[in-house]
Order: structure tokens, then sequence, then C-alpha cells
């Protein structure tokens, strides 16, 4: 039918492998031929009212024609399941690489993460340290002390009043 025919030449303008162009090939000479001498020879027939004609044809003729079409479309069919399943197998295996791939950034990235969050702990921690020794020395009445005072964040501007404390004590003691 003109369907079946369109959508045939739409299928063979696909990008087709080598092994599927040469089973398309096989495919429409069997479907040809089978047209040529099972199918139309029949319609003709029973148009005509030849009903011994169209028997003999339909009982002899087109299942042996009809078996070289059914065996090339199954290699077809065939082919074509395999290849999908290739493809499928492939694209699963990419999607496999893209997703260890996006894990171990993250996992990299959760890292990179804890290690800049350990250092900035433990800078913190460290002036944090520094100011409560100053100010127990202070407390105790050590004004020698000594403290670096280097940065620009909050601890190190408490470090800066802490010295600038110190120093005036120191001063405040000597009068």
């Amino acid at each position: 039918s003109k369907a079946v025919n369109e959508q045939w030449a739409a299928y063979l303008g696909t990008e087709l492998t080598p092994e599927e162009a040469v089973l398309a090939k096989q495919f429409e000479a069997a479907r040809e031929h089978f047209a040529a001498d099972g199918f139309q020879p029949l319609q003709t027939a029973l148009r005509a009212g030849d009903l011994d004609t169209a028997r003999r044809l339909n009982d002899d003729k087109i299942p042996a024609l009809y078996d070289s079409v059914r065996t090339s479309i199954n290699a077809l069919v065939k082919l074509q399941f395999d290849e999908g399943k290739k493809e499928y197998v492939q694209v699963m295996e990419q999607h496999h690489q893209s997703r260890m791939t996006a894990i171990a950034a993250a996992a990299l990235g959760i890292a990179v993460a804890v290690a800049f969050g350990w250092v900035l702990v433990r800078g913190i921690s460290r002036s944090l340290q520094q100011a409560s020794a100053l100010s127990q020395a202070v407390a105790e009445g050590d004004l020698t002390t000594q403290v670096d005072t280097h940065g620009k964040d909050e601890v190190a501007l408490v470090l800066q009043s802490l010295a600038t404390m110190q120093t005036h004590l120191g001063h405040i003691v000597l009068q």
C-alpha cells in the first residue's frame, strides 16, 4: 500500500549500518518478488473471479514467497534489536562513568570544603588562644607577654585591643 511504501522510504532515508543496508535490500527484493509474483497475481485472479487460480496461488505460491519476506524482515528486526541493545549498553556505560565522575567531583568538593573549614577553625582557635592567654597573663599581673597581632580579621582586632590595653596598663603601673 501507499502508506507502507512511504514508511519504507522514510526508513531507507535514515542512517543505516552497512549490514542493515544489505538486509534492507534483501527484504526489499523479497517484498517486491512477493508482490509481483504472488500478491498481484492473487489480486488479479480474485478480481477476475478466477477462484481456482486464486486458491492455487494462495496455497502453493504465496507461502513460499512469503517465507523469504518473513526471513529477511526477521533478520532486519533482529539486527535492529541487537544494535539497539549495543547502543543501550554503551549509553548506560557512559551514564555510569558520568555518575562516577560527578560523585568523585562532589567528594573532592567536600574534602576541599572540610580542609578549608579546618584551616579556618584552626586559625581562629589559635588567635582566640592567644587572646585568652594574653587576658589571663594581664589578669595575673604579667604585662610583658608578647602577642602577634597581625591580621585584619575580628580576632586580630581583639588581639590588638588587648595588646593596647596591656601597654596602657603597663604605663599606668609605671607611673
